[in-house]
């Protein structure tokens, strides 16, 4: 229990860490990051890795301590910021509006990681 809060409070301070958009909120919509793409794509950029930068870290970290990882991608996968901007495209592309609303209000962190480990679970 004690390995599982250490993994959380790590991967917390890994993510805020890892933001480098100055002066802009830690935990971004995805309709704030679909806004931000439009008027600065670089800062989107900027934010997104440090949300991927974040989950790369702590599955290593998890992998180092002998833990369970958050998503394991195939050797012959990569995964980069089209990858992500595809997921988050497909996401806000929703036709049910109901569900469209309640994308676009979920924070992009938890979102990327949802489709990460949707997309790679372990095994």
């Amino acid at each position: 229990m004690k390995a599982v809060k250490i993994t959380i409070v790590t991967l917390l301070l890994l993510f805020y860490v890892s933001q480098s958009v100055a002066n802009e909120t830690i935990i971004m919509s995805v309709e704030e990051y679909v806004l931000l793409k439009k008027e600065s794509p670089e800062k989107a950029d900027n934010y997104l890795s440090g949300v991927l930068s974040s989950y790369v870290l702590a599955n290593a970290m998890l992998e180092k301590r002998g833990q369970n990882e958050l998503f394991c991608m195939p050797n012959n996968v990569s995964i980069n910021k089209e990858n992500i901007n595809g997921i988050i495209n497909l996401a806000t592309s929703i036709t049910t509006e109901i569900n469209k609303t309640e994308r676009l209000k979920a924070s992009v962190a938890s979102f990327i990681l949802w489709s990460l480990v949707e997309a790679y679970p372990c095994k």
